[in-house]
């Protein structure tokens, strides 16, 4: 499963390590405002949420995280 993310935050984003931990694949390391970035979701699984967090300073942060299809 494909889940595409819009920035339209006029920030950069970047992807939160743990959305790699799950096993997500990622076609950007930084998205950056106004684009659109894919996150590939491990075989068997669906979307279980994204969540963003503001660092202040240190800006933004998602997290893309699957759960499996039994569960969904």
């Amino acid at each position: 499963m494909k889940v595409k993310f819009f920035n339209d935050t006029g920030r950069d984003v970047s992807i939160y390590p743990a959305t790699f931990t799950y096993g997500c694949k990622v076609n950007k390391d930084i998205i950056r405002p106004f684009e659109v970035c894919i996150f590939e979701l491990p075989e068997g699984t669906t979307l279980s949420e994204i969540k963003m967090w503001n660092y202040g300073d240190e800006g933004l942060s998602v997290l893309v995280t699957p759960a499996d299809n039994d569960l969904a």
